[in-house]
Protein backbone atom coordinates (compact mmCIF):
# COMPACT_ATOMS: atom_id res chain seq x y z
CA UNK A 1 0.00 0.00 0.00
CA UNK A 2 1.17 3.52 -0.79
CA UNK A 3 2.46 5.31 2.36
CA UNK A 4 0.02 8.20 1.89
CA UNK A 5 -2.97 5.85 1.57
CA UNK A 6 -1.83 3.98 4.66
CA UNK A 7 -1.58 7.23 6.63
CA UNK A 8 -5.10 8.33 5.55
CA UNK A 9 -6.49 4.91 6.52
CA UNK A 10 -4.88 5.06 9.96
CA UNK A 11 -6.21 8.59 10.57
CA UNK A 12 -9.69 7.49 9.49
CA UNK A 13 -9.62 4.52 11.88
CA UNK A 14 -8.50 6.79 14.74
CA UNK A 15 -11.30 9.28 14.04
CA UNK A 16 -14.12 6.73 14.04
CA UNK A 17 -14.31 6.24 17.87
CA UNK A 18 -14.19 10.00 18.40
CA UNK A 19 -16.94 10.58 15.83
CA UNK A 20 -19.08 7.86 17.39
CA UNK A 21 -18.57 9.36 20.84
CA UNK A 22 -19.59 12.80 19.56
CA UNK A 23 -22.77 11.35 18.02
CA UNK A 24 -23.65 8.89 20.76
CA UNK A 25 -26.20 11.13 22.47
CA UNK A 26 -28.14 12.16 19.31
CA UNK A 27 -30.75 10.37 17.21
CA UNK A 28 -29.58 7.95 14.52
CA UNK A 29 -30.36 9.99 11.34
CA UNK A 30 -28.48 12.98 12.73
CA UNK A 31 -25.62 10.85 14.02
CA UNK A 32 -25.17 9.25 10.58
CA UNK A 33 -25.05 12.61 8.80
CA UNK A 34 -22.63 14.09 11.34
CA UNK A 35 -20.39 11.05 11.01
CA UNK A 36 -20.36 11.34 7.20
CA UNK A 37 -19.63 15.06 7.32
CA UNK A 38 -16.83 14.53 9.84
CA UNK A 39 -15.21 11.96 7.56
CA UNK A 40 -15.44 14.34 4.60
CA UNK A 41 -13.94 17.16 6.68
CA UNK A 42 -11.27 14.88 8.11
CA UNK A 43 -11.78 16.10 11.66
CA UNK A 44 -13.85 15.65 14.78
CA UNK A 45 -17.06 17.76 14.99
CA UNK A 46 -16.86 20.80 17.24
CA UNK A 47 -18.73 20.66 20.54
CA UNK A 48 -22.48 21.10 20.11
CA UNK A 49 -22.56 20.53 16.34
CA UNK A 50 -24.53 17.28 16.51
CA UNK A 51 -26.94 18.73 19.08
CA UNK A 52 -27.53 21.84 16.93
CA UNK A 53 -28.32 19.68 13.92
CA UNK A 54 -30.66 17.52 16.00
CA UNK A 55 -32.62 20.59 17.11
CA UNK A 56 -33.03 21.60 13.46
CA UNK A 57 -33.96 18.02 12.50
CA UNK A 58 -36.68 17.85 15.15
CA UNK A 59 -38.09 21.16 13.88
CA UNK A 60 -37.73 20.66 10.11
CA UNK A 61 -37.07 16.96 9.52
CA UNK A 62 -35.30 15.87 6.35
CA UNK A 63 -34.81 19.48 5.18
CA UNK A 64 -32.35 20.04 8.04
CA UNK A 65 -30.24 17.04 7.04
CA UNK A 66 -30.24 18.16 3.39
CA UNK A 67 -29.11 21.64 4.47
CA UNK A 68 -26.29 20.10 6.50
CA UNK A 69 -25.17 18.04 3.50
CA UNK A 70 -25.07 21.20 1.39
CA UNK A 71 -23.23 23.27 3.98
CA UNK A 72 -20.96 20.56 5.35
CA UNK A 73 -19.81 20.05 8.90
CA UNK A 74 -19.15 23.79 9.20
CA UNK A 75 -22.88 24.55 9.00
CA UNK A 76 -23.75 22.45 12.06
CA UNK A 77 -20.75 23.92 13.88
CA UNK A 78 -21.86 27.46 12.95
CA UNK A 79 -25.33 26.67 14.32
CA UNK A 80 -23.73 25.50 17.57
CA UNK A 81 -21.81 28.79 17.83
CA UNK A 82 -24.38 31.30 16.57
CA UNK A 83 -27.77 29.75 17.30
CA UNK A 84 -30.74 28.13 15.57
CA UNK A 85 -31.06 30.94 12.99
CA UNK A 86 -28.15 29.44 11.05
CA UNK A 87 -29.98 26.20 10.27
CA UNK A 88 -33.32 27.94 9.77
CA UNK A 89 -31.81 30.26 7.17
CA UNK A 90 -29.94 27.43 5.46
CA UNK A 91 -33.23 25.54 5.14
CA UNK A 92 -35.15 28.57 3.81
CA UNK A 93 -32.35 29.56 1.40
CA UNK A 94 -30.59 26.33 0.37
CA UNK A 95 -28.00 28.06 -1.84
CA UNK A 96 -26.77 30.04 1.18
CA UNK A 97 -25.80 26.98 3.24
CA UNK A 98 -22.09 27.07 2.24
CA UNK A 99 -21.91 30.82 2.93
CA UNK A 100 -23.45 30.39 6.38
CA UNK A 101 -21.06 27.53 7.10
CA UNK A 102 -18.01 29.59 6.20
CA UNK A 103 -18.96 33.12 7.31
CA UNK A 104 -21.99 33.02 9.57
CA UNK A 105 -20.50 35.69 11.82
CA UNK A 106 -20.46 38.15 8.89
CA UNK A 107 -23.69 37.20 7.13
CA UNK A 108 -26.05 36.61 10.07
CA UNK A 109 -26.30 40.25 11.23
CA UNK A 110 -27.16 41.36 7.68
CA UNK A 111 -29.69 38.57 7.17
CA UNK A 112 -31.38 39.29 10.49
CA UNK A 113 -31.70 42.96 9.60
CA UNK A 114 -32.53 42.77 5.88
CA UNK A 115 -34.10 39.34 5.41
CA UNK A 116 -33.43 36.28 3.29
CA UNK A 117 -32.78 38.19 0.06
CA UNK A 118 -29.41 39.26 1.40
CA UNK A 119 -28.50 35.57 1.74
CA UNK A 120 -29.46 34.92 -1.90
CA UNK A 121 -27.33 37.89 -2.97
CA UNK A 122 -24.31 36.82 -0.94
CA UNK A 123 -24.59 33.23 -2.18
CA UNK A 124 -24.39 34.35 -5.82
CA UNK A 125 -22.14 37.37 -5.38
CA UNK A 126 -19.75 36.45 -2.52
CA UNK A 127 -18.44 39.38 -0.53
CA UNK A 128 -20.86 41.92 -2.04
CA UNK A 129 -23.76 41.75 0.43
CA UNK A 130 -22.32 44.71 2.34
CA UNK A 131 -22.29 46.82 -0.84
CA UNK A 132 -25.84 45.71 -1.61
CA UNK A 133 -27.31 46.97 1.68
CA UNK A 134 -25.23 50.15 1.57
CA UNK A 135 -26.39 51.12 -1.92
CA UNK A 136 -29.86 49.53 -1.84
CA UNK A 137 -31.12 49.74 1.77
CA UNK A 138 -34.79 49.28 0.79
CA UNK A 139 -35.88 45.65 0.98
CA UNK A 140 -37.85 46.04 -2.26
CA UNK A 141 -34.62 46.81 -4.10
CA UNK A 142 -32.83 43.88 -2.45
CA UNK A 143 -35.63 41.60 -3.68
CA UNK A 144 -35.09 42.88 -7.23
CA UNK A 145 -31.33 42.37 -6.94
CA UNK A 146 -31.77 38.82 -5.69
CA UNK A 147 -33.88 38.04 -8.77
CA UNK A 148 -31.06 38.96 -11.20
CA UNK A 149 -28.97 36.23 -12.88
CA UNK A 150 -25.69 35.56 -11.10
CA UNK A 151 -23.40 37.28 -13.62
CA UNK A 152 -25.57 40.38 -13.90
CA UNK A 153 -25.93 40.60 -10.13
CA UNK A 154 -22.17 40.73 -9.64
CA UNK A 155 -21.68 43.41 -12.32
CA UNK A 156 -24.57 45.56 -11.08
CA UNK A 157 -23.23 45.53 -7.53
CA UNK A 158 -19.72 46.23 -8.76
CA UNK A 159 -20.85 49.27 -10.76
CA UNK A 160 -23.36 50.61 -8.23
CA UNK A 161 -20.75 50.48 -5.47
CA UNK A 162 -19.23 53.44 -7.37
CA UNK A 163 -22.58 55.26 -7.78
CA UNK A 164 -22.49 59.01 -7.21
CA UNK A 165 -25.94 58.89 -5.60
CA UNK A 166 -28.77 56.40 -4.89
CA UNK A 167 -30.68 57.55 -7.96
CA UNK A 168 -27.88 56.42 -10.27
CA UNK A 169 -27.81 52.97 -8.65
CA UNK A 170 -31.57 52.46 -8.83
CA UNK A 171 -31.70 53.70 -12.43
CA UNK A 172 -29.01 51.19 -13.42
CA UNK A 173 -30.90 48.38 -11.71
CA UNK A 174 -34.05 49.35 -13.59
CA UNK A 175 -32.15 49.47 -16.90
CA UNK A 176 -30.73 45.96 -16.40
CA UNK A 177 -34.16 44.61 -15.46
CA UNK A 178 -35.65 46.03 -18.65
CA UNK A 179 -32.84 45.45 -21.14
CA UNK A 180 -31.03 42.48 -19.61
CA UNK A 181 -27.31 41.86 -19.23
CA UNK A 182 -26.58 43.28 -22.69
CA UNK A 183 -27.12 46.75 -21.21
CA UNK A 184 -24.07 46.39 -18.97
CA UNK A 185 -21.86 45.99 -22.05
CA UNK A 186 -22.78 49.56 -23.05
CA UNK A 187 -21.15 51.01 -19.93
CA UNK A 188 -17.50 52.00 -19.74
CA UNK A 189 -15.91 50.31 -16.67
CA UNK A 190 -12.82 52.53 -16.74
CA UNK A 191 -14.95 55.66 -16.78
CA UNK A 192 -17.03 54.39 -13.86
CA UNK A 193 -13.95 53.47 -11.81
CA UNK A 194 -12.37 56.85 -12.51
CA UNK A 195 -15.33 59.16 -11.96
CA UNK A 196 -18.13 57.08 -10.49
CA UNK A 197 -21.48 55.97 -11.89
CA UNK A 198 -23.86 58.83 -12.63
CA UNK A 199 -27.53 58.88 -13.58
CA UNK A 200 -26.69 60.74 -16.79
CA UNK A 201 -24.27 57.98 -17.75
CA UNK A 202 -26.98 55.32 -17.36
CA UNK A 203 -29.57 57.34 -19.30
CA UNK A 204 -27.09 57.98 -22.12
CA UNK A 205 -26.17 54.28 -22.36
CA UNK A 206 -29.85 53.38 -22.63
CA UNK A 207 -30.40 55.88 -25.44
CA UNK A 208 -33.00 57.64 -23.31
CA UNK A 209 -35.10 54.49 -23.05
CA UNK A 210 -34.78 54.31 -19.26
CA UNK A 211 -36.34 56.89 -16.95
CA UNK A 212 -34.70 58.24 -13.82
CA UNK A 213 -35.64 56.13 -10.79
CA UNK A 214 -35.45 58.05 -7.54
CA UNK A 215 -35.12 56.55 -4.08
CA UNK A 216 -38.44 55.50 -2.50
CA UNK A 217 -39.99 57.78 0.15
CA UNK A 218 -38.93 57.17 3.74
CA UNK A 219 -42.37 55.78 4.66
CA UNK A 220 -42.13 53.24 1.85
CA UNK A 221 -38.70 52.15 3.07
CA UNK A 222 -40.04 51.69 6.60
CA UNK A 223 -42.97 49.60 5.36
CA UNK A 224 -40.59 47.50 3.24
CA UNK A 225 -38.34 46.94 6.25
CA UNK A 226 -41.27 45.83 8.42
CA UNK A 227 -42.60 43.49 5.72
CA UNK A 228 -39.16 41.91 5.33
CA UNK A 229 -39.31 40.95 9.02
CA UNK A 230 -42.74 39.31 8.93
CA UNK A 231 -42.60 35.99 10.75
CA UNK A 232 -39.33 36.75 12.52
CA UNK A 233 -39.04 37.68 16.22
CA UNK A 234 -38.06 41.22 15.18
CA UNK A 235 -41.10 41.44 12.89
CA UNK A 236 -43.46 40.25 15.63
CA UNK A 237 -42.00 42.81 18.04
CA UNK A 238 -42.35 45.58 15.46
CA UNK A 239 -45.93 44.54 14.74
CA UNK A 240 -46.81 44.64 18.44
CA UNK A 241 -45.14 48.03 18.83
CA UNK A 242 -47.08 49.45 15.87
CA UNK A 243 -50.35 48.12 17.33
CA UNK A 244 -49.57 49.59 20.75
CA UNK A 245 -48.83 53.00 19.24
CA UNK A 246 -51.50 52.98 16.54
CA UNK A 247 -54.53 51.74 18.51
CA UNK A 248 -54.77 54.69 20.95
CA UNK A 249 -54.27 57.13 18.07
CA UNK A 250 -56.98 55.41 16.02
CA UNK A 251 -59.39 55.49 18.98
CA UNK A 252 -58.71 59.19 19.57
CA UNK A 253 -59.28 59.95 15.90
CA UNK A 254 -62.54 57.99 15.87
CA UNK A 255 -63.71 59.82 19.02
CA UNK A 256 -62.82 63.18 17.48
CA UNK A 257 -64.74 62.39 14.29
CA UNK A 258 -67.75 61.31 16.39
CA UNK A 259 -67.69 64.57 18.41
CA UNK A 260 -67.46 66.71 15.27
CA UNK A 261 -70.31 64.78 13.66
CA UNK A 262 -72.43 65.17 16.79
CA UNK A 263 -71.82 68.92 16.93
CA UNK A 264 -72.84 69.30 13.30
CA UNK A 265 -76.08 67.39 13.90
CA UNK A 266 -76.81 69.55 16.94
CA UNK A 267 -76.27 72.75 14.92
CA UNK A 268 -78.48 71.52 12.09
CA UNK A 269 -81.27 70.58 14.51
CA UNK A 270 -80.99 73.98 16.24
CA UNK A 271 -81.17 75.76 12.86
CA UNK A 272 -84.35 73.92 11.83
CA UNK A 273 -86.00 74.64 15.17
Amino acid sequence: MHPHLLLITIIGIMLVPLQQEACASVVEPVAEVIEQLAKLAGRVPAKGAAEALEIAWRASGKAALEAAERGGLGLAEAAARHGDDVMKMAIRVPEAAPVLAARAHEVLPLARKYGDDILRIEARAPGLAGDAVRVFPASGDLRRLAALPERELGEVLSYTSHAADPTAARTLLSAVEKQGGSFLAKLNPKQILAGGLSTAMVIAASGGAVAVVKSPPLLSQIVDAVLAKVGTPVGIALGCLILIVAMPLAMRLAHLIWRISRRRKTRINSFHQ
